[in-house]
């Protein structure tokens, strides 16, 4: 992988990551538990913050 290949593919990878974290601080949600599943879990994080109601 060049360098030009690894820093556009940081470039797509980090936005996905925080992706959940984003809708779940939208809705008012504690980030905590989301952000600790976008690292390990990403579609159960993505869940999570989907299904969670809004304050």
């Amino acid at each position: 992988m060049s360098d030009l290949q690894f820093w556009l593919f940081l470039a797509a990878a980090i936005p996905i990551l925080l992706l959940p974290a984003g809708i779940a601080a939208w809705k008012g949600r504690n980030l905590w538990p989301v952000i600790a599943l976008s690292l390990v879990f990403w579609p159960g994080a993505l869940g999570l913050a989907l299904r969670t109601r809004r304050r």
